[in-house]
């Protein structure tokens, strides 16, 4: 049976699964398998004010991404760790990292040779969330939401399901009943609690002595063993880190290191009183929390080149006394300035490159831009160093800086204020931050408040994280949904590639990625059951469906009656449409079973003779329906984002 090609609706955190990856040397060793949650984590609170919010909504919204040949939304998984979006093939990676095991829509393909070599993807079906390219080797084709999970042998007998590195390697072991490649991984059902399935990337089936087996790659984060030992590159490294190591980095990770960036000019006199009041209010706040971030604040003022400015930047360092910043901040005065365009290329760059940030690389690094006028471009006279909006999104980058801004002036529709808004725009978008608008001086502590609360609870969620891998209990806590799966990837990727800490080596175990193939049916036997990424809405809607095409199924003069009373909502069977059922149903989201039962078009519904429409009548409302409602109705599903989402078997699909 082939993997259905399921599309997503809304993009849904996957719920992941873990593997344990075996010793380097497997005889013997027995190991239980743990899982992660997709648990959404509680957020942190410094009295934000929240933006306007609208509520979620698993309607059919318009399709930019590319489709497939039965119009099927087309996603990639992304497989590589790190992999940095770039805003063009080939260009300079961008702050935002790609989300491990996290499904993107694909908008366009770049070819080279006639493969795949740059995909262009967004976190909607919808074109305004373009994020920009990834290379096609960091990632996989992953037009389905399926999973899979461990079966239990008949009689509840766990077998250890093996996961190798080849698809040959299981093709080795069938055919010959021994292969000499090890498992790089090994897992056991557990009867704690029900796993999440794991991601499935492809699939490929065999013909072994006439028989079909089918093979699946899965995508997992496994646990090494406490007995692991050695120095093959699939083993942890010997030894941890040493007390007063782990004890650095538990503190590096609560840091939270905002700077402003702030137009000294003139005219942002009254802003610069805001910002002396918005950092009273921070640190007030910050007092409060439990785990209370350590803050630092800095300040860069900028003006102009010219003999009218007294200086072109100025800087004060971090300063833990937040008293110490308002004094700072008191000696500050807005004059100067004249021509309309100023040196803010100028703040920015000497901000991120001069400011002592704290945490060997392991802060939460903010940069707050603020002011009311647009910057000199590169090559000008203003603009003596040559600075370009893609050089400071660059060494941010580099610095793991991210720069929200405050557009001064709103949305005047002034030249400057429009060529300001796009510079201060690019700039925040290219390191993963925001650019607002402020037409009043009290509205940077909501904004500045905004920005600092999300970054609470970045380092929160980092600490805990931390905080219980030293412990050597984040296996539980994820296990019991107190952490969930892809907080562990952000942490783990944000350890190595901002302060080269190696994960593993913190408290006792060890968490890694891990990718491999297994069998999953073997001669008609499955090992794996598959189970769907399902919203109850997306149940409803498929339901109300299938009701219809039962009426439409009924007898002549049973129909013309129910059509008096049906609504005015277009289904598949108001209209004539070439494409069969299953594939309209998974044009608009909503998947269908492998073999389904739907493959008709409304031109064979009219043309069924009574028998068959009888039949498949009965079929659809005597066992199809109850078993979507029952599961409908379970207790399986989870809110994420104000829409209930839950891992629904592939049996009971149509």
């Amino acid at each position: 049976m082939c993997i259905p090609n399921y599309l997503n609706g809304p993009l849904v955190k996957l719920a992941l699964g873990v593997l344990l990856l075996p010793s380097c040397d497997m005889e013997d060793t027995d190991f239980k398998l743990s899982f992660l949650s997709s648990d959404p984590e509680p957020e942190v609170s410094i009295g934000v004010e929240e933006e306007d919010h609208v509520e979620p909504s698993l309607g059919l919204p318009g399709i930019d991404c590319l489709l497939d040949e039965r119009g099927i939304r087309r996603k990639i998984l992304v497989h590589v760790e790190g992999a940095r979006f770039r805003r063009a093939p080939g260009g300079t990676p961008t702050a935002r990292v790609a989300s491990f095991f996290r499904p993107y829509f694909l908008f366009h393909v770049q070819q080279h040779n006639g493969a795949p070599s740059w995909y262009q993807v967004g976190s909607t079906p919808r074109r305004d969330s373009i994020l920009g390219w990834v290379p096609a080797s960091c990632a996989v084709e992953w037009n389905t939401r399926v999973g899979d999970r461990q079966l239990k042998a008949p009689g509840g007998r766990s077998v250890p399901l093996e996961v190798y590195p080849r698809a040959e390697d299981i093709i080795e072991r069938v055919t010959t009943g021994r292969t000499k490649a090890q498992p790089i991984a090994r897992a056991k059902a557990s009867d704690r609690h029900d796993p999440a399935p794991w991601p499935i990337s492809e699939v490929r089936h065999a013909q072994v002595d006439g028989k079909t087996i089918e093979l699946h790659k899965l995508m997992f984060i496994g646990r090494f063993g406490k007995e692991q030992r050695g120095s093959d590159a699939a083993c942890p490294p010997e030894g941890g880190y040493d007390p007063a190591t782990t004890a650095r980095i538990q503190a590096s990770v609560r840091k939270i290191d905002l700077v402003f960036v702030v137009d000294a000019t003139g005219s942002m006199d009254p802003y610069i009183a805001g910002v002396k009041e918005t950092v009273k209010v921070i640190a007030e706040k910050m007092r409060d929390l439990d785990i209370a971030p350590d803050m630092a604040y800095g300040l860069w003022a900028y003006r102009d080149h010219g003999s009218e400015s007294e200086y072109v930047t100025k800087g004060w360092p971090l300063q833990c006394d937040h008293d110490s910043l308002l004094k700072s901040l008191g000696n500050l005065e807005a004059s100067g300035g004249g021509d309309t365009r100023e040196a803010v290329y100028d703040g920015v760059q000497d901000a991120i490159n001069c400011t002592s940030w704290r945490g060997e690389g392991l802060s939460h690094r903010i940069v707050v831009l603020m002011g009311d006028c647009s910057a000199h471009d590169p090559g000008t006279e203003g603009n003596p160093r040559n600075i370009s909006a893609e050089d400071l999104i660059r060494e941010a980058t580099e610095h793991n800086v991210t720069l929200f801004s405050l557009a001064v002036g709103g949305r005047e529709e002034l030249p400057d204020r429009k060529r300001r808004r796009e510079q201060f725009e690019r700039l925040s978008d290219g390191t993963n931050g925001k650019c607002y608008e402020i037409q009043q001086a009290d509205q940077i502590i909501k904004r500045v408040r905004t920005i600092v609360g999300e970054g609470s609870n970045t380092i929160i969620r980092r600490a805990r994280i931390v905080d219980s891998k030293v412990r050597g209990t984040l296996e539980a806590d994820v296990a019991d949904g107190a952490i969930s799966s892809d907080a562990v990837i952000e942490v783990m990727e944000f350890l190595r590639d901002h302060g080269g800490v190696e994960f593993a080596r913190l408290g006792t175990s060890s968490v890694a990625y891990g990718s491999g193939w297994v069998l999953a049916r073997n001669n008609g036997a499955p090992s794996t059951e598959k189970r769907v990424w399902l919203a109850r809405s997306e149940l409803d809607f498929l339901m109300r469906e299938l009701q219809d095409v039962v009426s439409n199924l009924a007898p002549t003069a049973t129909r013309s009656l129910f059509d008096i009373g049906k609504s005015s909502r277009l289904g598949f069977v108001r209209e004539a449409r070439p494409a069969t059922m299953r594939a309209w149903l998974q044009a608009q989201g909503i998947p269908s079973h492998s073999e389904s039962i739907l493959n008709f078009t409304p031109d064979d519904l009219a043309k069924w003779p009574e028998g068959l429409r009888s039949s498949m009548r009965e079929r659809i409302s005597r066992s199809t329906l109850p078993k979507i409602l029952e599961a409908r109705n379970s207790d399986i599903y989870q809110t994420i984002d104000g829409i209930d989402w839950g891992w629904v078997s592939e049996q009971i699909l149509p």
